[in-house]
């Protein structure tokens, strides 16, 4: 007789299997389906074997309310049985149970060579837009998430995410298809319209990277709108920073023409945060400086690798209009080290540097990883802090374990204290 684990395990690859051959959205109750792996997922990873039982008896009764499927699973849960019995067969491994996420992209990569679209290194010299569907690997913790329990259901046979990409000429058009396919509000986010978070990410970043960047940013975040991403041409290559520095520089046109058709496919008065990390404020504070026709919400400035004095020359221009501007900073930040070293100044993002209208947050204090630049998305303490600002629109005093300081010129900045935020 099987083991609780081992039944319950050779269900849901029976049920991964209809699944998809079946399509995406194959049952009514999806949302339901989808707690109830969580719940068998929470079991096996540390449940008696009752409490197994019990989450699996679940997955169970969600299945019979599709009697149909119900039937196409129980049938390939005994194929699959019978053919282990008799040696027929290949071994699988488990099958990783994916959330699909739709991105909005944009981009002046060039398009490399293959049978399926993708984008590689070099610059492409034209804009081109399109919708990536990114399928994340969904984990039990995601039930205490309430905006992630309905994202569309899906199977693979890998941890690293699924991509797969389809272009538009139409961004009005996929833009209105996209925001027609967000779930509903929930009853405490009734009043709140579209939104668009917006992510130019930095140096070293392939196309590939930057997509699974914003969709674990919209995760994290547990944001409700559309994901999109600006891809400008890096050569995701360590060793190519004085190519990507060109690089992101010729971008510029590309970018002001992309932030132009934006504005003018979303709805009027959506708000549009972005997140620019590194290279990417470049594009970011270039554009701001000479106007955007965005409806801006809140604009974070990670690890800048600007110039400080051309940071702080640039914000005298931004739109004031802007729901809140926050530059976050850090000492220990290395890449940003090496990149002062090659070009002879300090970087606004491994100095304190506050200017009039920006809310500076010194993360010098926040562990991060040896070079110490993708602090932003890898610490949950600043994660933490970005959900605060963007989800609840609250400002560094209100936000938890900010530390208010001031310059000798008594400027106003916050200093991050380590695990803050961590809830």
């Amino acid at each position: 007789m099987e083991s609780n684990a081992s039944s319950a395990e050779a269900l849901v690859t029976a049920l991964a299997d209809v699944w998809e051959a079946s399509g995406l959205s194959a049952i009514r109750n999806e949302a339901d389906l989808i707690d109830a792996l969580r719940d068998l997922d929470a079991a096996l990873l540390g449940a008696e074997g009752e409490d197994i039982d019990a989450a699996h008896n679940r997955v169970l009764a969600v299945l019979d309310e599709s009697p149909d499927f119900a039937d196409k699973v129980a049938d390939a849960q005994m194929l699959r049985h019978l053919g282990e019995e008799r040696g027929i067969g290949n071994a699988q491994s488990t099958p990783v149970r994916l959330g699909w996420l739709q991105v909005l992209y944009a981009t002046d990569r060039s398009i490399r060579e293959g049978d399926d679209l993708d984008f590689g290194g070099d610059r492409g010299r034209a804009l081109r837009f399109g919708v990536a569907k990114i399928g994340l690997p969904d984990h039990h913790e995601s039930r205490e998430r309430p905006r992630m329990r309905r994202r569309p259901l899906g199977f693979g046979r890998s941890r690293k995410p699924v991509i797969t990409l389809t272009p538009t000429e139409n961004l009005r058009e996929k833009v209105s298809e996209l925001a027609g396919e967000l779930p509903p509000p929930n009853g405490d986010e009734q009043g709140q319209g579209l939104e668009v978070l917006l992510f130019v990410h930095g140096y070293n970043v392939t196309f590939a990277d930057a997509v699974r960047q914003v969709a674990r940013m919209a995760e994290a975040y547990d944001f409700k709108g559309i994901a999109a991403v600006y891809s400008w041409p890096s050569a995701g290559n360590l060793n190519s920073y004085v190519v990507d520095s060109t690089s992101v520089e010729a971008s510029q046109r590309y970018f002001r023409r992309f932030v132009q058709i934006l504005g003018d496919a979303l709805p009027e008065g959506t708000p549009v945060h972005i997140v620019a990390h590194s290279m990417g404020n470049r594009l970011v504070t270039e554009a701001l400086a000479a106007g955007v026709p965005l409806t801006l919400g809140h604009v974070i400035f990670a690890a800048p690798d600007v110039d400080a004095e051309v940071f702080a020359h640039r914000s005298e221009s931004f739109p004031r209009e802007a729901n809140r501007y926050t530059l976050y900073v850090s000492r220990n930040d290395r890449a940003l080290g090496a990149s002062q070293s090659i070009a002879g100044w300090a970087r606004a993002g491994n100095s304190v540097v506050v200017v009039d209208g920006v809310d500076t947050i010194d993360a010098t204090e926040v562990e991060s990883d040896f070079l110490g630049h993708s602090y932003v998305f890898q610490t949950l303490t600043v994660v933490s802090d970005i959900y605060h600002l963007i989800r609840n629109n609250l400002g560094p005093d209100d936000r938890f374990g900010l530390l208010p300081q001031t310059t000798e010129t008594a400027q106003r900045f916050w200093v991050m204290r380590h695990a803050a935020g961590l809830r």
